[in-house]
């Protein structure tokens, strides 16, 4: 029993660390979403290949942020999941903007 005991204490220990962490990465995402709309708010593209060169390079980025956030917490499923719902929500994004473009 004292055995169960301590690995659901321990259990209780590593969700609050580990949910604490997706927090404060998601935190951080969404305030780079906003410094990010309010960039591309200033910012006038002339052609469409400006866009998706830009477009890619944010990717790789993400990308990079990933690994890095994975790695330096030991490749823990949450990362990944946060990252998957994060990316999700780009391709949303992405979606209902150029639904949005298209109205205009």
């Amino acid at each position: 029993i004292n055995r169960v005991t301590s690995l659901e204490n321990e259990l209780g220990v590593t969700k609050k660390v580990l949910g604490g962490a997706v927090l404060k990465l998601v935190t951080r995402v969404k305030r780079l979403e906003g410094l990010l709309q309010q960039r591309k708010r200033r910012l006038v593209l002339s052609d469409s290949e400006g866009e998706e060169a830009t477009t890619k390079e944010q990717d790789i980025n993400l990308d990079a942020l990933y690994k890095l956030a994975s790695t330096s917490l030991g490749g823990d499923t949450i990362v990944e999941a946060a990252y998957t719902i994060y990316k999700a929500s780009q391709d949303a994004h992405a979606s209902s903007d150029a639904g949005h473009n298209e109205d205009e």
